[in-house]
């Protein structure tokens, strides 16, 4: 819980924490981003930009580890668990509204 403050929204967040945040929306909800951007990509492009993403995430950490030795392996999994859990909730929504 400390990590999940110290990332999302502590006095003292670092800059990769914001940094990690956005690309786990970017990799969490890929359609919408693509569409407000007004790009309409099969879902086979969907996946390769979800493989870049994903592969920056691995290099920007890795690269970041160098820099700043106190960052854990697991600081941008907890933003990614984060928005995953919101994803999911905003399809039990949508299910359920579906279901009416």
């Amino acid at each position: 819980m400390m990590a999940l403050s110290s990332i999302l929204g502590s006095p003292r967040t670092p800059w990769y924490g914001w940094m990690f945040l956005g690309l786990a929306v970017v990799i969490m909800f890929p359609d919408e981003a693509l569409e407000n951007v007004r790009l309409g990509l099969t879902w086979r492009n969907l996946i390769w930009l979800e493989v870049i993403f994903i592969g920056i995430s691995l290099v920007a950490m890795i690269v970041l580890k160098r820099y700043y030795p106190n960052l854990r392996w697991f600081y941008p999994l907890i933003p990614l668990g984060f928005v995953a859990v919101i994803r999911g909730i905003i399809w039990l929504i949508n299910r359920s509204y579906d279901d009416l």
